[in-house]
């Protein structure tokens, strides 16, 4: 068997590691010069996807990478194409990747097996792909990079053809590494995607709300004790909005395919909330402001609607500065627009700072460090509780904790 895998990302690269791992071979390409030199030379391309990958990445069988697609296109031994690429850009739903890849694939004049990975809008297929090719497969990834037991071989898979037919070769070809597989029709698989996140996007606002609702209380505690039903998932309420590629974009796909968007009342509130929530720093623009973690989470370089990118909405990109190890001085300044700092040196620079990703950086800080050089802020604001034990000389607050709100009080004085 011999698969092509259409961009090289942490969705393309991981499936392209998985089927080398069971003996398939596997050519990919991806635009980015850098990432397919070190994947020919058996790099990871980002060191953070290891979990998520066999215990030996690398097999007898060579992934073959390359930024030529051409070599793809025209070679008549693939069984399938996978298409693992962005459909996402500034916190919308984006199709040109996915266009500028079905006019390769049909520039190389066969009608191959496509299997898309990439999150969909139901009508994409049909709009986009089905115009121009017919053996069609949508089956979305449900991988979750910090876990090593969510990985492609161990979670469930939703597969759905354009035929039956499809449905059927894609699962012989899947089943080589993904141990369960669920046939569905392309359409509901489209859906399928956006819905599991947009259903979790409203209990993460919902937690948002609750620690709104009940400032004196301590939400976190509450929502973890919650968890503690069988049916119920420990949640902790993000004062930046939720974060990351998909949760927060799904809504979005949601409302972007359904025949009767007007009936989606939740979705929507759900989103109005998540966006305004951040207006609550707002009366922090006059201080300066030290933000630790330009990623959407810790321990992985993703800055997807970050709480730093949502910061961005009301805060001048000079009145704040960045500081996140994963990312170089230059990558932060050309994503942000924003000057950097050092950490823990320059943290007596600053009014208030803001703890937003929970990097093992910050958290392996010495405590007696931390709290000299934060002993003059008027206060640190903790979204992640990464530092909920530091005995702080300086006022502290939680996301979610008793009285996580008095910081915007003491801002409004």
């Amino acid at each position: 068997m011999k698969i092509g895998v259409f961009g090289l990302g942490y969705i393309g690269f991981s499936t392209a590691v998985w089927f080398s791992n069971a003996g398939v071979k596997v050519i990919g390409t991806d635009i980015d010069q850098k990432k397919v030199d070190m994947i020919n030379s058996r790099q990871l391309p980002m060191d953070d996807i290891k979990p998520v990958l066999p215990e030996t990445v690398w097999s007898e069988t060579p992934i073959v990478a390359t930024t030529n697609w051409w070599e793809l296109v025209k070679d008549t031994s693939i069984d399938a194409f996978f298409i693992s690429v962005p459909t996402e850009r500034d916190g919308k739903p984006w199709w040109v990747a996915l266009k500028d890849v079905v006019g390769k694939i049909v520039l190389g004049g066969l009608d191959p097996l496509i299997i898309i990975e990439s999150t969909m809008a139901v009508g994409t297929v049909d709009k986009i792909v089905r115009k121009h090719l017919n053996n069609i497969v949508v089956s979305p990834r449900r991988d979750w990079f910090t876990q090593a037991d969510k990985n492609l071989k161990t979670l469930p898979r939703i597969v759905g053809g354009t035929t039956e037919e499809n449905t059927e070769k894609a699962i012989k070809i899947l089943s080589v590494v993904c141990e369960t597989l669920i046939p569905c029709t392309y359409r509901e698989a489209e859906l399928v995607k956006a819905y599991e996140n947009a259903y979790r996007h409203l209990t993460c606002v919902l937690a948002q709300q609750m620690a709104l609702a009940y400032p004196n209380m301590n939400i976190r505690e509450v929502l973890e004790m919650g968890g503690t039903k069988w049916n119920v998932e420990s949640l902790y309420p993000n004062a930046f909005g939720t974060s990351g590629y998909c949760v927060p974009l799904a809504p979005k796909y949601v409302l972007e395919g359904a025949e009767k968007p007007e009936e989606l009342t939740l979705i929507k509130e759900a989103m109005k909330t998540d966006d305004d929530i951040v207006k609550i720093f707002s009366g922090l623009v006059t201080h300066k402001v030290g933000c630790l973690g330009l990623s959407y989470m810790g321990n992985i370089k993703v800055h997807v609607l970050s709480s730093v990118i949502r910061l961005l909405k009301i805060f001048d990109a000079e009145s704040i500065r960045i500081n996140d190890p994963l990312y170089s001085e230059d990558e932060i300044n050309e994503i942000t627009g924003c000057k950097t700092f050092k950490f823990p040196k320059e943290l007596d620079e600053f009014d208030v700072i803001l703890l937003l990703s929970a990097h093992n950086e910050y958290k392996e800080i010495d405590e007696s460090v931390l709290t000299h050089k934060t002993r003059n802020c008027k206060f640190v604001f903790d979204n992640t509780g990464l530092w909920k034990n530091v005995r702080f000389e300086c006022p502290y607050y939680l996301t979610g904790s008793s009285g996580w709100l008095k910081f915007n009080d003491r801002n409004s004085k």
